[in-house]
C-alpha cells in the first residue's frame, strides 16, 4: 500500500501538527472538521457575533468587505445555522458606513422585495461606478497638470489650466476628447455630423455633438455623452423658463450659429412611468433634435451604463433612465415628454390671493402644506412666505410620491381625462390647458365614493346645484338661463297666436276657467338628442319611418315592392349607409312608377295561387325566402314575402315549408271567397318545384324527407280533401318569382302584368 502524503502548507502550525499522525484521508477530513467545522453551541454564537459585528470602514474595500461576508454566512450554513435570505440583505446593507444612507434607503424603497443577491450586485455596480468616475477624473487631473506644467515652461503668456487640443489646434477639449480625431471612420458613412460649439463670445458649454444623418424628429430625445448641457427646441414643454438676454450662441460645424433664446425645466416621463425633471435645459430652436447630456447629469450624481444597444442612467441601484440605440447608432430615450402648459404642479405668481379666498370662503386657515421637493416648491422666496403666514411645511422623500398620494392622484386623474378628452376629440396637444380645465370642472361636479357620493362643489360651498328644469314660472324668471326661457315662452306665445288655437270669449256665468302653466323643458340637438346614443337613436327612428311608410304601400297595392322590402326590413334595429341607400332606391323607384295600380281583368279565373321560394339567399342566418301571391280576375288580392323560420337542408325542403305557407292562405280565401260569390270550388296553387308537388300528394315517409317538421305536413291533408291542387308552372310564367328573388327588368315587367299591376 503507498504511503499518503500531505501537503499543508495553509494550515497553521498547531493545526498542522494535530493532523500529523492521521493516517487515512478519512480520518484526516473527520480530525480537521473537528477542529474548524465544530457545531457546538460556542462555536455557533462565535460566528453569529462574528456576522453581527462585521462593519465596513469608510474608506474600506467593498469588495473585500462583501467576501469577509460571503465566508462567515458559509460557515454557518455548514454549521446547519439557517438565516432568511432577507435577513442576511439587511445585515449587509446594516454593515455599511453613514455615507451609504442614500444608497441603504434607495434599496429600501425601490423594492417590494429583498434579496441578498440583489445588495451583492447592487454593491458591486456602485462600486465599478465609482472606479470608473475616479479613473476619469484622475486621468483629468493628470492632463490638467500637465498642461499647466508645459504652459508655465513657455512663459506666462498663456493662461493656465486650459483645455487645449494638440490634434485640431483648438481649446476646450483635450486630444482624447477631439472629435475629428475619434470620428475620422465615422466620417466614411453617408450621415453627416454636425459639430456644435460654443461661439468665443459665449461660457455656456464646451462641445455639443448631434448626428445629423438621418431623418430629425423633434419628439425624440437623445442621450449624448459628448454635450455639455441639456437642449430642448420646443418652448412650449419647458414648466419653468427663463429668457436670456446676453446672445448666447452656439456655432454649428459649417459655422451657422444658433441663438440660445431661454434656459429653464422641461420634465419628462420615462419608461417606468414616472416623471423626471431636467434643469437648466436650454431653449434652442433652431437644433434638430432633444438633447439629454449624460456629462451634465454624471455631475449630479447619476452613473450612466451601455451595453447591448441599450444605456441605462442610474443613481445607486435604481434606473431613472434607458436608452434605446437607432438606426443611426443614436440612443433614443424610453418615454415621452410632458407638455409644460399642463404640469400639474405649476405654480402660479396668486398665492396670497388664493390663500386669501380659500380663508375667506371657508372661514379656516392654512395651516400645514405638504409637497415634494420640486423647484417651484423650494424657492427661498415661497419658503419666505410660508414662514411668514405659519405655515408648515412637509416635505416628501425623494423619489416618494406616494407619501402625497392625494396630490398625486387628482394630478393624474386630471391629465388622464384631459388625454382621453383630446384623442376622442382628435384635437391637437396646444389645447391641454382647456382640456385641463374641463377635466377639473367635470371632476367638480361628479359624485366621489369618498365624498359620501357628494361632488367636490356641493361640499365646497355646502350647497347642492340646481341641474332641474324650473318647475314655475317664477322659478324660470330668476334662473341663470331666465333670458332664454323668456325668448321661449315668447315664441310659444308667438305660434299659438299665429296658428290661432283659441279664441277670446267672456267667461260665462258660474264657470270656471281651467288652469294651465308653463311646462319648462331643455331640449338639444336633433329631435331633443343630447348625447350621441340619442342622436344614433333618432337616426333609426328615421330609418324606421321610412321603411313604415314603404311597408303602408307594399301591403296596400304594390306586390312589385315585396322582395325588396322584405330586404331592408331585416335591419331595422341597426341600419347603416347600405341599408338607407337601398331605401333611397326604393323611393326612386316609387317616383317613377307613382301611377301604378292594381287592375282587375274581365276574365273568369277564379282563386288562383302562385307560390315560390328561393334556397338560404339570407346570408346572415342562411334562411329561405317564401313568397305568394294570390289573384282574382289576374289581379292580385293577397301576397306575402317573409323569410322561413328554420333553415332548409334543401331545395326541396324550402318550396315544400312556402307551399305549407300559401296553403294555409289558400284555406282562409276560400272560405272568404266562398261566402262573398257562393262557389265553393278548388283552388289551383302553382308551383315550379315538380319534387315539392309530388311530396305533397304522397302520403309516404321517406328517408330524405322524415326530418320535415309534422306541421308543415298540414297540406297533405288539404290536397287530401279537394280543397287544394298543386299544380306544376313553369319558372318563367310563375309571377312569385319576383317576390323570392332579383330579375331581369323584362322578367319583372311580365310578373308584374301577370298580377294585374299596369302603369
Amino acid at each position: 500500500m503507498a504511503s499518503m502524503k500531505y501537503d499543508l502548507p495553509l494550515l497553521d502550525y498547531k493545526t498542522r501538527f494535530s493532523l500529523w499522525q492521521e493516517k487515512t484521508a478519512a480520518e484526516f477530513w473527520l480530525k480537521l472538521e473537528s477542529i474548524c467545522m465544530s457545531k457546538d453551541l460556542t462555536s455557533k454564537m462565535h460566528i453569529k457575533m462574528k456576522l453581527f459585528s462585521h462593519k465596513l470602514q469608510e474608506s474600506g474595500s467593498v469588495l473585500n468587505h462583501i467576501s469577509v461576508f460571503k465566508e462567515i454566512v458559509a460557515d454557518l450554513v455548514s454549521m446547519d445555522v439557517q438565516f432568511d435570505d432577507e435577513d442576511l440583505g439587511l445585515l449587509l446593507l446594516c454593515s455599511l458606513p453613514s455615507s451609504y444612507a442614500i444608497f441603504r434607503d434607495t434599496i429600501f424603497l425601490s423594492r417590494d422585495e429583498l434579496t441578498l443577491a440583489e445588495v451583492y450586485e447592487a454593491l458591486q455596480n456602485r462600486e465599478k461606478m465609482k472606479c470608473m468616475v475616479r479613473g476619469r477624473s484622475e486621468q483629468r487631473t493628470y492632463n490638467d497638470s500637465n498642461d499647466r506644467d508645459k504652459s508655465q515652461s513657455r512663459g506666462r503668456s498663456k493662461p493656465r489650466g486650459k483645455k487645449f487640443c494638440k490634434y485640431c489646434k483648438k481649446k476646450n477639449h483635450f486630444i482624447e476628447e477631439c472629435w475629428k480625431l475619434q470620428n475620422k471612420e465615422k466620417r466614411k458613412y453617408d450621415g453627416k455630423a454636425s459639430v456644435v460649439t460654443s461661439a468665443d463670445n459665449s461660457d455656456s458649454g464646451d462641445c455639443l455633438v448631434v448626428f445629423a444623418g438621418c431623418v430629425a424628429s423633434h419628439d425624440e430625445w437623445i442621450l449624448d455623452t459628448a454635450c455639455s448641457f441639456h437642449i430642448c427646441i420646443n418652448r412650449d414643454w419647458f414648466s419653468s423658463y427663463k429668457s436670456v438676454q446676453n446672445g448666447d450662441v452656439v456655432r454649428m460645424g459649417d459655422d451657422n450659429p444658433r441663438g440660445i433664446m431661454g434656459i429653464g425645466s422641461v420634465q419628462i416621463k420615462t419608461h417606468d412611468g414616472m416623471t423626471r425633471t431636467l434643469k437648466d435645459a436650454r431653449h434652442i430652436p433652431g437644433m434638430a433634435r432633444n438633447l439629454i447630456s449624460l456629462s451634465t447629469l454624471d455631475s449630479e450624481g447619476y452613473k450612466y451604463s451601455g451595453s447591448g444597444g441599450v444605456v441605462k442612467v442610474s443613481k445607486g441601484s435604481l434606473v431613472y433612465m434607458i436608452g434605446d440605440m437607432n438606426s443611426a447608432n443614436l440612443y433614443v430615450l424610453r418615454g415621452s415628454t410632458l407638455h409644460g402648459s399642463v404640469t400639474a404642479a405649476a405654480v402660479s405668481k396668486d398665492e396670497p390671493k388664493w390663500k386669501v379666498m380659500i380663508e375667506r370662503q371657508t372661514e379656516k386657515e392654512v395651516k400645514v402644506l405638504r409637497t415634494d421637493n420640486g423647484g417651484e416648491f423650494c424657492s427661498d422666496a415661497f419658503d419666505d412666505y410660508c414662514r411668514k403666514e405659519g405655515i408648515v411645511r412637509h416635505h416628501t422623500i425623494p423619489y416618494t410620491p406616494q407619501q402625497n398620494g392625494v396630490a398625486e392622484h387628482m394630478n393624474r386623474t386630471i391629465i388622464s381625462k384631459a388625454r382621453c378628452m383630446l384623442s376622442n376629440a382628435r384635437m391637437n396637444k396646444r389645447f391641454w390647458a382647456e382640456a385641463a380645465n374641463t377635466a377639473c370642472y367635470l371632476i367638480n361636479r361628479s359624485p366621489s365614493i369618498s365624498l359620501n357620493k357628494k361632488t367636490p362643489i356641493e361640499v365646497w360651498s355646502e350647497q347642492v346645484e340646481n341641474t332641474l328644469e324650473p318647475a314655475t314660472y317664477t322659478e324660470a324668471v330668476v334662473s341663470r338661463d331666465r333670458e332664454k326661457w323668456i325668448s321661449a315662452m315668447h315664441e310659444e306665445m308667438q305660434s299659438l297666436e299665429k296658428n290661432g288655437t283659441w279664441e277670446l270669449v267672456h267667461l260665462p256665468k258660474q264657470k270656471k276657467p281651467v288652469r294651465i302653466k308653463w311646462i319648462f323643458k331643455r331640449k338639444e340637438a336633433l329631435q331633443c338628442a343630447s348625447t350621441d346614443e340619442d342622436v344614433e337613436y333618432m337616426s333609426r327612428v328615421l330609418y324606421s319611418s321610412a321603411i313604415d311608410f314603404l311597408m303602408y304601400a307594399m301591403v296596400c297595392s304594390r306586390p312589385d315592392l315585396s322582395h325588396a322590402m322584405s330586404l331592408v326590413s331585416r335591419y331595422m334595429a341597426n341600419p347603416g349607409k347600405e341599408h338607407w341607400k337601398a331605401v333611397q332606391w326604393i323611393f326612386r323607384y316609387l317616383r317613377g312608377t307613382a301611377d301604378a295600380c292594381l287592375k282587375f281583368g274581365r276574365t273568369d279565373k277564379g282563386l288562383v295561387g302562385y307560390v315560390d321560394s328561393d334556397f338560404a339567399a339570407d346570408l346572415d342566418k342562411r334562411r329561405s325566402l317564401t313568397g305568394y301571391v294570390f289573384t282574382i280576375g289576374s289581379c292580385a288580392v293577397s301576397w306575402k314575402a317573409t323569410l322561413q323560420p328554420i333553415v332548409a337542408q334543401s331545395t326541396t325542403e324550402a318550396e315544400y315549408m312556402a307551399i305549407a305557407e300559401a296553403c294555409k292562405e289558400s284555406v282562409w280565401l276560400k272560405g272568404l271567397f266562398a261566402k262573398l260569390c257562393g262557389v265553393d270550388s278548388c283552388i289551383n296553387l302553382f308551383c315550379d318545384s315538380q319534387s315539392a308537388i309530388c311530396l305533397t300528394k304522397d302520403q309516404m315517409f321517406h328517408e330524405r324527407t322524415k326530418y320535415i317538421d309534422i306541421k308543415y305536413h298540414y297540406v297533405r291533408d288539404v290536397v287530401a280533401q279537394g280543397k287544394l291542387k298543386v299544380c306544376k308552372i313553369s319558372t318563367h310564367d310563375n309571377p312569385a318569382d319576383m317576390m323570392t328573388k332579383p330579375v331581369p327588368v323584362a322578367k319583372f315587367e311580365l310578373c308584374s302584368s301577370l298580377v294585374g299591376i299596369v302603369v
